[in-house]
């Protein structure tokens, strides 16, 4: 049978390829890699293989995701195991939401390699107890936990600048969401690449079909919808669908002042949505519109939100400062602010989300003005930071 599309098939025990078949497969594609001269063994290439490319680390999480490939059944299957053994699995499935839990916190403090490392490993360990789940509720249950990981690599490949590593990241997210078939977790995965998927160059089309496909599960106020209207309306704003765009912003206000208080307050972790969130897009998107009066207030509110330690979100709003003055006409002002902006932003935190924006300033001077000095230097500044890589 086909499964719907980005959903992983749950196939009987006695179909596809069995749980032997995809170890042997796993095990052939881990030798491949040995002979070739990388690491045998998977737990030292995690620990010791971050080279400066990030090749190695590549290669090993190609690997694994190539484990829950195309040829992978998870199959929930009659009742077998002994009690304590379900107890058991039952166990490690709490600890394993709780790793998530802790993920999202270390989110917004890690470096981007070692958290990149650090959940393909977990990646590769949760697989291992996915294949030896019993029963439906199991299987959905770890389906939901390999789903977050998988998401969170993703945004962290994303800032890494691996295209192709986060594209097949976010496939199977999706596949892992729709098994678990939770609406909450399906929601936060298609947030979250909806709203990435714009900062790392997405076409827009592709991006708001995410957007609506996800939005369409549930109707329910959750951190995974917000996300989904934030993204859309940024979406629709880039397009110049402003009056669309500003629609779905009442929509996205109305659902965050339904959203319970655990989800609002868990303003430290992405897994929840504080209110900081909710001023991000309506500056983005305001910014974008030229809405000017509504664009400073929703910065000069998230400004407020944001602690100083957020360098990444507060130099997004100071980019959205420099979009505006553009807008406004004030051509080498915006320029300028946008070139310092930068400038105090160091290396470490001058991501894919800083640089896209800050490209975003760009775009927005209008053609005649592309000679005047300051918008002359930030387009080289920003030529300089996007030179591509063979690899990505």
């Amino acid at each position: 049978m086909n499964a719907p599309d980005g959903q992983l098939e749950v196939a009987p025990a006695h179909k596809g390829v069995t749980r032997p078949d995809v170890e042997a497969a796993f095990r052939t594609a881990w030798w491949a890699a040995a002979t070739k001269g990388e690491h045998a063994d998977f737990g030292m290439a995690l620990q010791d293989g971050i080279d400066e490319t990030g090749g190695m680390f590549r290669r090993t999480l190609l690997l694994a995701l190539a484990t829950y490939g195309a040829g992978f059944r998870a199959a929930p299957t009659e009742v077998t195991q002994a009690d304590e053994g379900r107890a058991s699995v039952d166990g490690l499935i709490d600890e394993w939401r709780q790793a998530c839990d802790e993920y999202g916190f270390e989110y917004h403090t890690q470096p981007r390699r070692e958290l990149a490392r650090d959940l393909v490993g977990d990646l590769l360990d949760v697989r291992q107890l996915l294949m030896s789940a019993s029963g439906d509720s199991q299987v959905r249950s770890l389906a939901a936990v390999v789903a977050r990981l998988a998401a969170l690599t993703a945004l962290a490949c994303t800032d890494l600048g691996y295209r192709r590593e986060v594209k097949h990241l976010w496939r199977l997210g999706r596949r892992m969401a729709h098994l678990a078939k939770d609406p909450a977790v399906l929601q936060w995965v298609y947030g979250h690449e909806t709203t990435s998927g714009i900062y790392f160059g997405r076409p827009l089309d592709v991006v708001m079909t995410i957007a609506d496909q996800g939005l369409a599960v549930s109707a329910a106020p959750t951190a995974g919808r917000a996300e989904l209207l934030g993204g859309k309306a940024q979406a629709l704003a880039i397009v110049g669908e402003h009056q669309a765009a500003a629609r779905v912003l009442r929509t996205l206000e109305e659902t965050f002042d339904q959203l319970p208080d655990r989800v609002t307050n868990r303003s430290k972790s992405i897994m929840g949505w504080p209110e900081r969130r909710l001023r991000h897009a309506e500056s983005f998107v305001h910014s974008t519109a030229g809405a000017l009066t509504l664009a400073t207030r929703a910065q000069d509110r998230a400004l407020h939100l944001y602690a100083p330690s957020r360098v990444i979100s507060r130099t997004q709003i100071e980019l959205h400062r420099a979009e505006c003055l553009i807008r406004a006409g004030y051509i080498s002002d915006g320029a300028r602010h946008a070139r310092e902006t930068l400038a105090h932003t160091t290396e470490q935190w001058r991501n894919r989300y800083i640089l896209a924006t800050a490209a975003k300033v760009a775009d927005a001077v209008p053609d005649d003005q592309r000679t005047v000095p300051a918008v002359a230097g930030l387009c080289n500044d920003l030529a300089a930071a996007f030179q591509p890589t063979a690899s990505n």
